[in-house]
């Protein structure tokens, strides 16, 4: 039995360990840079012309804007909620306090690798709670 919980933790904690190993926007970088590099190599030399293009400006009619403003079908508003309750706000809040707290710590690469440990350890020491498992047995029984 303390085999199998042993085994379930360390494949618990090389979960994080699993990584893309082809990086695609390096990749796709190279790429791009590649064509670039043969599209320039056919052509030779070439500068961008500057643009000669007209540039002619539109304006709506008064007339026009008020009936497609009035026109039913082009009303998008929503209709009002239900207002939410004590319990519903309650979540909300805590929603966004919690989305807060770990927007900074998720941003970084370290902080991820962080937000994983503490997310297996937890999950573990939820699995040995709910099995009723003395964990440190482990590291003290002869």
């Amino acid at each position: 039995m303390k085999r199998f919980f042993i085994l379930i933790f360390l494949l618990c904690a090389s979960v994080p360990s699993f990584s893309q190993e082809y990086d695609s926007v390096s990749a796709e970088n190279d790429l791009t840079a590649t064509i670039l590099e043969e599209d320039s190599e056919e052509e030779g030399d070439s500068q961008a012309l500057p643009d000669s293009s007209t540039i002619y400006t539109r304006h709506a009619e008064d007339e026009i804007l008020k009936s497609l403003k009035s026109d039913p079908a082009l009303q998008y508003k929503e209709p009002p909620t239900i207002a939410e309750s004590l319990w519903d706000r309650f979540w909300l809040w805590l929603k966004q306090l919690l989305g807060a707290l770990f927007e900074g710590a998720v941003s970084t690469n370290w902080g991820r690798v962080f937000m994983y440990i503490t997310g297996t350890a937890l999950v573990a020491v939820l699995i040995l709670t709910m099995l009723r498992v003395n964990a440190f047995k482990i590291f003290y029984s002869g």
